[in-house]
């Protein structure tokens, strides 16, 4: 079986296939990098909903807990923020890579 030729290659004959290929690994990359940081900000709200968690068994026994759950709950959303962020750019960068 023989392979179809374009008869009009002049625009794809134009693109610098190895500075092409080499732009995508650098994004693939970043992209891994970037879903390790979703992980573990995945991983610290957890960690952050159990401790909460913890904190909230010591009040019920009676503990002074102060401020805790005030400075727990804001930096669960201050991390929230962030991953609901990269998770949106992964969307991007997804929906980009398959137009490429």
């Amino acid at each position: 079986m023989t392979a179809i030729k374009p008869t009009d290659s002049s625009l794809r004959d134009q693109i610098d296939s190895d500075g092409y290929n080499s732009t995508l690994n650098e994004i693939n990359i970043k992209y891994t990098e970037m879903d390790k940081y979703i992980g573990n900000l995945q991983t610290d709200i957890l960690s952050i909903k159990d401790f909460e968690t913890t904190v909230l068994n010591d009040k019920a026994r009676g503990y002074d807990v102060g401020t805790s759950l005030e400075t727990l709950g804001f930096q669960k959303d201050s991390l929230q923020i962030d991953l609901d962020f990269f998770i949106h750019m992964k969307d991007v960068y997804i929906k980009k890579k398959q137009t490429w």
